[in-house]
């Protein structure tokens, strides 16, 4: 927390006084006093320091403190501290109007009255040095995927049993997931039913624990007649393997050049082809 106050204080520079006051209540664990140098206008900062911010942590905790907060004075701000928060917790928490701050650079403090705007971005993927929960279970991983794959493609109600025999995990693995699903509001529970699934923001989640160039091997090329040309030549390799050195069942092409045929206005110039893996899942899915 103390890292965090500096670094507001850092963010803020000379002109401005960030003072801490005694805490007495410790519902928050700090409160911050911030002015202008000179200046009697000031706002105060509760602060809410923890070593991890899940969005389910903002929306069942943070957004009712801040909510509060608002009824009660209208000039108090909540100021989230930790050492990194997601991407997907800092829209919630930008959503909602709550201020927050992590070692790492992502900042976003709004305050009307007096007037401070400050966002910055910093790292976008946890750090090694942040803190994460020994027990929890992650989206990196054949098993990982496997179970992301199987909540993306099939339209839930689900059971934690159900998936469990599908996917031929383990029922502690699966329960454990879904447990880390529903921190991330990746999944919604009514009891032990699975009753909503957003899988995009499932199969965003998977991505960003997961490489595509970092499981089995693969070569690098260059296509001298640009990725055109190169996808031409693709669509006209025989259908099935008939022993020459490819075929185009079981090759799918991605990458940021097939992304423009979805989103036109991004910039592609490369494209990665993969096959075997994907056409033995293809296979199986059938």
């Amino acid at each position: 927390m103390e890292q965090g106050i500096q670094a507001l204080r850092d963010l803020l520079g000379q002109e401005w006084q960030v003072t801490q006051r005694p805490n007495k209540t410790k519902v928050f664990d700090a409160s911050l006093e911030v002015k202008a140098e000179g200046d009697s206008v000031l706002t105060q900062m509760l602060v809410e320091a923890t070593q991890a911010v899940a969005p389910r942590f903002v929306m069942d905790q943070l957004v009712p403190k801040a909510q509060l907060l608002r009824e009660v004075h209208h000039y108090t701000n909540l100021l989230v501290i930790a050492p990194w928060i997601s991407s997907q917790a800092r829209e919630l928490l930008r959503q909602n109007g709550i201020a927050y701050l992590d070692l790492t650079g992502n900042v976003d403090i709004r305050v009307p009255r007096p007037a401070i705007i400050i966002h910055t971005v910093g790292a976008q993927k946890a750090p090694r040095s942040a803190p994460r929960e020994a027990s929890r279970t992650t989206l990196a991983g054949v098993k990982a995927g496997r179970l992301v794959r199987l909540l993306a493609d099939v339209p839930p109600p689900h059971r934690a049993t159900d998936l469990h025999r599908t996917s031929t995990l383990s029922l502690p693995y699966v329960s454990r997931l879904l447990d880390t699903l529903e921190d991330q509001l990746l999944i919604r529970r009514e009891g032990r039913i699975i009753t909503d699934v957003d899988w995009a923001q499932l199969l965003r989640a998977r991505a960003r624990e997961t490489s595509l160039l970092s499981h089995g091997s693969y070569r690098g090329f260059l296509a001298p007649n640009g990725v055109p040309a190169l996808l031409q030549q693709i669509a006209q390799l025989p259908k099935a393997y008939d022993g020459g050195l490819a075929a185009i069942d079981g090759l799918s092409v991605t990458g940021s050049y097939a992304a423009q045929r979805f989103r036109p206005d991004r910039c592609g110039r490369s494209a990665h082809a993969l096959r075997g893996v994907l056409a033995e899942r293809r296979r199986r899915s059938r």
